[in-house]
């Protein structure tokens, strides 16, 4: 192979890697959910996407960790502003629901002042919250 040939394979290559890098539209979100600088499990977290109204959605575990999924477990979510709101729940598997008492803010899509953004990639996007009686 001559100098000039590995030159144009190798532009070559780097025109086909190049785009599919710079192009992505998706990243997963994990990250961990504090009442009161407390790690609490029992949250069910939505991230509702400022511009076509898409849904993630997550539960933290005893340790307050969380992962968002889309549909049929889907771990990729669209890139861009995100409101996100943070409800006490009973549904969580193997985890009480939590006794915290959570501002209104935080339930409800068209209060909440929650906004994360998601990037390209992994995202690890830690929420802290301050319960009703702070």
């Amino acid at each position: 192979m001559t100098c000039k040939t590995a030159i144009v394979v190798c532009w070559g290559i780097s025109l086909a890697v190049i785009p599919g890098c710079s192009s992505q539209k998706t990243g997963t979100v994990d990250g961990i959910i504090s009442v009161d600088g407390q790690p609490t499990g029992g949250l069910e977290v939505a991230f509702r996407n400022d511009t076509d109204g898409s849904m993630a959605l997550g539960a933290t575990q005893a340790d307050g960790k969380y992962s968002l999924r889309m549909g049929r477990g889907r771990s990729e979510i669209s890139i861009g502003s995100y409101h996100v709101t943070v409800t006490p729940s009973a549904h969580v598997t193997g985890i009480p629901k939590p006794s915290v008492k959570l501002s209104e803010k935080y339930l409800m899509h068209d209060k909440t002042d929650l906004v994360q953004t998601v990037e390209p990639g992994e995202n690890h996007l830690d929420i802290p919250l301050n319960s009703e009686a702070r």
